[in-house]
């Protein structure tokens, strides 16, 4: 383990297996909710799951990265500069490019997966790093 994955996960905690968990858990407490209302509600209610098992996790407002359309997703760190995306609405989207996301709620992604991802979610082509987005705070990078 190199001291970059060290830092991501100084627990040494199986990041991929407490997402699986922790998104049927939210899943599973929330199940009449309005179509407009699950994006935030589950994604903050992830967030909160997460930290409370610390899971390093950002909550991202595609409204923060500048876009005129509004939805939230969430991304966790993982090894090899690759992070996991989860975003447990995105079937609204009607696309298909992203099947783990669709069945499983979340995906293993970089930057470019990312750039992809956010063209289906805000119409808009990107070209984003996905380091700055996770290390962005209140709309500015964290320092």
């Amino acid at each position: 383990m190199d001291l970059n994955e060290l830092m991501r996960n100084i627990r040494g905690i199986d990041k991929e297996k407490v997402l699986k968990e922790t998104i049927d858990e939210v899943r599973n407490e929330f199940t009449n909710i309005v179509e407009k209302q699950r994006c935030k509600i589950y994604s903050g209610r992830l967030v909160e799951k997460l930290k409370e098992k610390h899971v390093p996790v950002r909550l991202v407002n595609t409204k923060d990265l500048g876009y005129p359309y509004e939805h939230e997703f969430v991304l966790v760190p993982d090894k090899d500069d690759s992070y996991f995306l989860s975003d447990l609405t995105y079937s609204q989207f009607n696309a298909l490019k992203f099947p783990d996301l669709l069945e499983f709620g979340y995906e293993r992604i970089d930057s470019d997966v990312l750039n992809d991802y956010l063209g289906i979610v805000t119409g808009v082509n990107s070209d984003k790093n996905i380091d700055d987005i996770y290390y962005l705070e209140n709309g500015k990078k964290s320092k």
